[in-house]
């Protein structure tokens, strides 16, 4: 269960490093559309969903906000702390990536991470942007997914990868897991510009594959929303495993 949560916190970061650019002196305000098949999770079927995500990214601090979910990251001092929001029941979990319990884990977790990513010459336009496909392999123990991305140098703005921030004060004091995070750093560095377009193939449950799309229609400059990074002062904190039971299975979430 514990290396249940560690992948949770690093999979929030790798899906910084994929796709939140960050503009020295402002605010970044992306909009995706997200799709994901239908399949059926332990006898439990579960239709095609389809979500707007919005995600307000500043220098060191990322929200992302997503149906009745948030995830908030904060880097403070040489730590990354998320939390993760539940608005329909008012509670939230918080990680800390600095705990003596994370580095436990973490440790045990060292080099199960893998990324490989691949540079093609295909290209095409996506909205108003020229594009250029990645092939992303990813590997994190019982869940490989492999990815189709298509990424953007039109979007011509002084970005820096994010991604070199968080991994490295997530990562820096775990036994093995700094040289396979540089190792993962370099791949990323193969991917020029800004995802637009990304497919992923993922592979749960050993014989059950999911399907899912992101893709950017918005991104822009400005000032993220005052308190925006704030936890509400009515949300109950709860324990990682508390959060994890609130969750429902695929298949039995009551219709709106």
């Amino acid at each position: 269960m514990k290396q249940h949560f560690v992948k949770c916190g690093m999979a929030v970061a790798l899906s910084v490093m994929f796709m939140a650019p960050s503009i020295a002196g402002a605010d970044v305000f992306m909009k995706e559309k997200h799709h994901t098949d239908g399949m059926t999770v332990m006898g439990h079927a579960q239709p095609p969903r389809d979500t707007i995500q919005t995600t307000w990214v500043t220098q060191d601090k990322l929200r992302n906000d997503q149906g009745d979910t948030s995830s908030i990251v904060i880097m403070v001092n040489d730590n990354i702390v998320v939390y993760h929001l539940n608005h329909a029941q008012k509670t939230y979990t918080e990680l800390s990536m600095a705990s003596d319990e994370f580095k436990q884990a973490a440790s045990g977790m060292a080099g199960e991470f893998k990324v490989k990513v691949t540079a093609t010459g295909e290209t095409r336009k996506i909205g108003n942007w020229n594009c250029r496909k990645y092939l992303k392999e990813m590997d994190m123990g019982m869940m490989p997914a492999a990815s189709e991305i298509w990424a953007s140098e039109d979007i011509k703005m002084p970005y820096q990868n994010l991604y070199e921030r968080f991994s490295t004060a997530m990562m820096a004091q775990q036994p093995g897991m700094q040289m396979s995070m540089q190792a993962i750093q370099e791949e990323v560095k193969k991917i020029k510009g800004v995802p637009v377009l990304t497919i992923t193939t993922t592979t749960i449950m050993k014989d059950t594959t999911v399907r899912s799309s992101h893709e950017l229609v918005e991104i822009k400059e400005g000032q993220a929303p005052a308190g925006i990074f704030e936890i509400p002062p009515e949300y109950t904190k709860q324990s990682m495993s508390q959060g994890m039971r609130e969750r429902k299975m695929p298949g039995k979430q009551k219709p709106k």
